[in-house]
């Protein structure tokens, strides 16, 4: 098992100069439900082409504290495709295919 307690959130906001931050646990483990589905390229873009239109998607970089070794990718692929049963896409924005 990939995560040793529920994924959560927090969500927090600001009132009359106070800060109020409130840790949400999902109940539900949402990988539970996921199937991976092998698609061809083609496929892919069509699927993804239905998802287009204003505030759809969002893309955030995020820089690693320490160095992000070959080996600690090679974890988290597993970790994604066999414990989240996330899929990989590849040949993707200047990838080979």
């Amino acid at each position: 098992q990939p995560f040793t307690e529920a994924i959560g959130f927090e969500v927090g906001f600001f009132e009359s100069s106070r800060t109020h931050f409130y840790p949400i646990k999902l109940p539900v483990v949402l990988s539970c439900f996921i199937e991976p589905v092998v698609l061809s390229k083609d496929e892919f873009w069509q699927r993804w082409q239905m998802l287009s239109g204003d505030q759809l998607e969002e893309k955030e970089v995020l820089l690693a504290p320490t160095p992000v070794s070959s080996n600690y990718l090679a974890m988290l692929k597993g970790r994604l495709t066999k414990g989240v049963r996330m899929g990989l896409a590849g040949g993707f924005e200047g990838e080979d295919a």
